[in-house]
């Protein structure tokens, strides 16, 4: 009896367990897999054009197309995921730099091209 009022009363006094705020704990947080297929538009100069998206199952490396422009076979390299923050290069001529947000099956950002910043919006497929 007394060990169990003890234990009773460690409890009471103990601090409660702190939350798990490190990068790995953010990512496992968010739903949303970035693996897989994205669809949607990105601007170039004043038009829309319809683009693909591929993530890599391991997150870190991907496909780029523009449907009409280019082949599905453009890499995109240095995949990063902090929280619901996402970056990647297209490594073409000049180089993409694209910065998105997920905010539930959408990835929403801009892309840098030479001096130019333009907005890309895409939709997880599937």
């Amino acid at each position: 009896m007394f060990a169990s009022i003890f234990v009773s009363v460690a409890l009471a006094f103990s601090a409660p367990a702190a939350a798990d705020t490190s990068e790995e704990a953010a990512v496992a947080r968010n739903q949303t897999p970035l693996a897989g297929r994205w669809t949607g538009t990105m601007a170039l100069g004043d038009t829309d054009h319809p683009i693909n998206l591929w993530f890599n199952a391991d997150e870190r490396a991907g496909r780029f197309q523009i449907i009409g422009l280019t082949s599905d076979r453009n890499p995109i390299q240095g995949v990063t995921r902090r929280g619901d923050v996402v970056t990647f290069t297209l490594p073409s001529n000049p180089v993409h730099e694209f910065r998105g947000t997920i905010n539930g099956s959408r990835l929403t950002g801009t892309v840098r091209i030479g001096g130019s910043s333009n907005r890309f919006s895409v939709q997880r497929v599937g």
